[in-house]
């Protein structure tokens, strides 16, 4: 649910301009490349004795060797706004992802108080591509968002985290499955393909993000709030069959990123998102965004034993900022805000990777 937010953003970093707050206001590295110019992450010479390539990740949801070295990012470039989100009522974002059947479009949904519709955006200019309501469901607060493949037969699936309680009295918090639509698909009514309720061990948890495995075989929710220096990380195991709850687990804690202020609120974790291919984890809070690189073997259950490096600060333009999500190339990344009480539509914000490292 939405967190009304008061930060001096500037106080806390001066490395980012305040120019970046107004609608069409440039950010630092707005000369940066858009999506559409920066293409694929040139990976050069092999890193770490892994292959050179293009930097993409695959789109159909196959799985690669985990086995083998990968380039992963290290660095990126102050954000670009590709443009201000195209549809007016995307007004309280709090999730992002990008589409694994057309690589130029963004899916996005709002926060509690929505009617349970998809926004689709381009990945491109931000302009407006349609909604997609979904038929005969009403989420009370949904966070999240992923893209990963359906548990049942490994078609692309959105997954939709229908999991926030701010009051912590929900018996009722699920995940939903639809099928992405197909690229040029019209915009209408989206059918839920599956319904998680989930289950938790001790009693209600707030939750605001969802991480799903790249064979769509398990999933993960990471409390929002909690104990900061141990938060949990919730785990559910397949196999999924519709509206049969799944039972989560405690699989793992990690100390929650980000600059503790005020009164911790900085280190709320608002969302995040797996690397299509599982090799690193975003971590979004309301001080920033953080990358979790992950050795093979290791899974989002183990970010407590992996040192985070800090990918983006705020962006000021995003003062209370919820969504994040990879781009098609699985190195860099676009944010968007939420805008309380706002009446103009937040940026989407898109992040180049500029250093490139190996796990």
């Amino acid at each position: 649910m939405m967190l009304r937010l008061s930060l001096c953003w500037v106080a806390l970093w001066g490395c980012q301009s305040a120019g970046g707050d107004g609608g069409g206001s440039a950010l630092p590295g707005d000369d940066a490349p858009s999506p559409s110019e920066a293409g694929p992450v040139d990976l050069g010479e092999p890193v770490d004795g892994g292959a050179a390539g293009d930097g993409d990740l695959p789109m159909d949801g196959a799985v690669p060797d985990a086995a083998a070295p990968v380039a992963v990012c290290a660095g990126w470039a102050f954000p670009t706004s590709v443009g201000l989100a195209g549809d007016p009522a995307l007004l309280e974002a709090s999730g992002v992802v990008t589409s694994r059947v057309d690589p130029d479009r963004l899916w996005l949904h709002n926060d509690s108080g929505d009617d349970g519709t998809l926004y689709a955006l381009s990945a491109l200019d931000g302009s407006a591509v349609g909604r997609f309501p979904l038929d005969g469901v009403n989420p009370e607060d949904q966070e999240d968002l992923a893209a990963a493949p359906c548990p049942d037969d490994g078609a692309p699936c959105l997954w939709i985290g229908d999991v926030g309680d701010n009051e912590f009295v929900r018996d009722d918090a699920e995940l939903i499955l639809v099928a992405e639509p197909a690229a040029g698909a019209t915009p209408g009514p989206l059918r839920p393909r599956m319904r998680l309720p989930i289950r938790y061990p001790d009693g209600p948890v707030n939750v605001e993000a969802l991480l799903v495995a790249g064979d769509g075989q398990t999933f993960w929710l990471i409390e929002k709030g909690g104990d900061f220096e141990q938060t949990r990380i919730f785990e559910g195991r397949g196999p999924f069959r519709d509206d049969v709850p799944v039972a989560v687990t405690v699989a793992g804690t990690f100390a929650a990123p980000g600059i503790p202020v005020p009164e911790a609120l900085g280190r709320l974790v608002t969302g995040a998102d797996l690397r299509a291919d599982g090799r690193q984890v975003l971590v979004r809070v309301y001080t920033g965004t953080y990358a979790y690189s992950l050795a093979p073997g290791q899974t989002p259950a183990d970010l407590g034993a992996v040192q985070p490096i800090r990918a983006a600060s705020g962006p000021l333009s995003e003062l209370q900022g919820e969504a994040v999500g990879y781009a098609a190339d699985g190195l860099s990344f676009f944010t968007v805000s939420e805008v309380p009480e706002g009446t103009t539509p937040p940026r989407v914000n898109h992040y180049v990777c500029d250093e490139l490292s190996a796990p």
